[in-house]
């Protein structure tokens, strides 16, 4: 998550970070291309533990996505922008987008379920550029979550994981799980990693989802 440095005159200060994943995500996209696998597992990562924290202390960030995840200059992403989360069971301040809501969950009830729903479709956005039906308008989105029609994700890294996110068969450390297992492949996780610094990163992320997961 994003670091707080400290306080000054009822402000907070937060490091200083580069631009959302979003950016990074649309500028491969207009450039004709696609993340790293690497790149998308150790976001896909990054992201998940963060909402685990988050979880573990009460607070629903409401609004997960792309826009909301910010890249350091390693590349490493941080959750951001909290002003309007949920914080022990409080009301929500912010309603999801459209592609990332639960169809199920009202918007003013938010849960880790309704999170974990949202995170399906930041991983798709991870692995696509693209959004879930990002050529469908809102109605029509609505309707095909409905009625358990979601985009093909069996070409992705981690399709498995996107469709048990959405079909609310996961808590998040079973999530965690999946992720754990992508990246500890010898194709795509620590293998692929080229400086000292970022297998350094990736070591201490699996240490932390093997721990979570075996709890």
């Amino acid at each position: 998550m994003t670091k707080l440095l400290g306080t000054y005159r009822d402000k907070i200060i937060l490091e200083r970070l580069q631009f959302p994943l979003r950016k990074r995500l649309w500028d491969l996209r207009d450039a004709g291309r696609a993340p790293p696998d690497p790149d998308v597992l150790r976001w896909a990562a990054q992201i998940a533990l963060g909402l685990q924290h988050l979880h573990s202390r009460g607070v629903l960030q409401v609004d997960v996505g792309p826009h909301n995840v910010l890249l350091d200059r390693d590349d490493n992403a941080k959750l951001s922008d909290f002003a309007r989360s949920s914080i022990d069971g409080s009301c929500r301040l912010v309603c999801p987008g459209r592609r990332a809501e639960h169809p199920d969950i009202p918007a003013g009830a938010p849960s880790v379920r309704s999170e974990i729903f949202a995170l399906g479709s930041t991983l798709y956005e991870l692995e696509t550029t693209r959004q879930p039906y990002h050529d469908r308008d809102d109605h029509e989105v609505h309707r095909l979550f409905l009625a358990g029609d979601f985009p093909h994700t069996a070409r992705l890294i981690l399709g498995d994981v996107m469709r048990k996110c959405w079909a609310s068969k996961y808590a998040l450390s079973a999530m965690l799980s999946g992720i754990y297992r992508a990246l500890s492949s010898p194709m795509l996780g620590l293998g692929a990693c080229s400086t000292a610094s970022m297998l350094e990163q990736e070591k201490g992320m699996l240490s932390n989802i093997r721990a979570l997961v075996s709890c």
